[in-house]
């Protein structure tokens, strides 16, 4: 099937240039797109071919780094194992989480009349609408010194045009309450609580010190067994007459110190199931502002964990399939739950989502 003409309209080889494109993008939105032909029907129908020279080029750019290819090959041959070995190959999960952060900040700029996206500071400050302001704010002496000045016309600019704040407007907007909640609950935080009966407790030892271990789990079984509780106020109760007893776990922002009882579950008998372990019955759900609290939090995470990648070699946490211990963020040890296995669906429908839109 052919692609509209009016996308490269200067390239003399624009239409096998654009099948490579489009061959691409098919790969990198499998989900979405079952053909290549499904691929050049969704890019033929949109009305500004801006757009749709936009969506190939984002499936060109994810697919480069969802996938290694041959760039003898055209279109480009997806190489999935080694020649040698025969061994699966896999990009680095941390380069397909920054490639998906970029992609969002491009689109969160994008609307169906405009393909601008993310300003340069110094592209800004040097409009003359924005020059002839400050020119104005100087001679009314309202900045003490250069330092304030600066500090102003960053914070302004941010506020305009700063990445993490588009994207954490385009995920609020386009994700559901369950996406946003599934998110906030993928970063653990290490933290102490106040200690109550669980399931995990009794798997929680090593296999050192055997004997003491295994008293240990005995107890920590009985104790799951003869805990029961009809409602929250027994919760407290119980935490109430043994205030003295805590433990450490890994629990989400979300995780209020002075509303445990919130976040801990028991099954049907009342029977202890330990913090955050049921999604059915999550407090955050019925709460919007503490959702969108926590989702801005997380998102801001996410972003923090990528500028570091780009400025500071600084690997983020997340992995294809496993989950990264001992990771700190802000002095405080972080388990990461979120995985690219994971994250690339719930991604992928998004950036569909976005483009049905326009």
């Amino acid at each position: 099937m052919e692609i509209r003409k009016d996308i490269c309209p200067e390239k003399d080889d624009a239409q096998e240039y654009l099948q490579a494109l489009a061959y691409r993008t098919q790969e990198a939105f499998p989900t979405a797109f079952s053909s290549v032909d499904d691929a050049v029907r969704y890019v033929n129908k949109f009305k500004n071919p801006k757009i749709a020279k936009l969506f190939l080029d984002i499936g060109d750019y994810y697919h480069s780094a969802k996938f290694c290819s041959c760039p003898k090959c055209t279109p480009p041959k997806k190489i999935e194992t080694c020649p040698y070995c025969n061994s699966k190959f896999e990009r680095p999960a941390f380069i397909v989480l920054i490639t998906a952060v970029s992609v969002m900040e491009k689109l969160a700029s994008v609307d169906s009349s405009s393909v601008e996206s993310w300003v340069d500071f110094h592209e800004w400050v040097s409009r003359k609408d924005i020059t002839a302001e400050y020119a104005q704010a100087l001679k009314k002496g309202k900045f003490r010194d250069f330092k304030a000045l600066m500090d102003s016309l960053k914070a302004r600019w941010s506020a305009e045009f700063g990445s993490l704040i588009k994207i954490t407007g385009f995920l609020k907007t386009i994700m559901s309450p369950e996406e946003k909640r599934a998110l906030v609950k993928s970063i653990l935080y290490m933290q102490k609580v106040p200690e109550l009966p669980s399931e995990k407790l009794k798997n929680k030892e090593s296999s050192t010190n055997h004997n003491h271990n295994e008293e240990r789990g005995q107890a920590s079984t009985e104790q799951t067994h003869k805990a029961i509780f009809k409602n929250q106020e027994d919760v407290k109760r119980y935490v109430k007459q043994n205030g003295s007893n805590t433990t450490w776990e890994a629990l989400p922002a979300c995780y209020e110190e002075n509303r445990y009882w919130n976040c801990y579950a028991t099954d049907c008998s009342g029977r202890g199931v330990g913090y955050c372990r049921f999604e059915n019955d999550c407090a955050l759900l019925a709460d919007e502002k503490r959702l969108d609290k926590c989702f801005k939090a997380t998102v801001k995470t996410i972003y923090d964990w990528r500028s570091k990648f780009v400025h500071d070699v600084q690997l983020p946490p997340i992995g294809k399939t496993t989950i990264y211990d001992g990771t700190s963020y802000k002095k405080r040890d972080v388990v990461a739950e979120l995985t690219i296995t994971e994250f690339e669906p719930v991604f992928e429908r998004l950036v569909k989502k976005v483009f049905d839109e326009l």
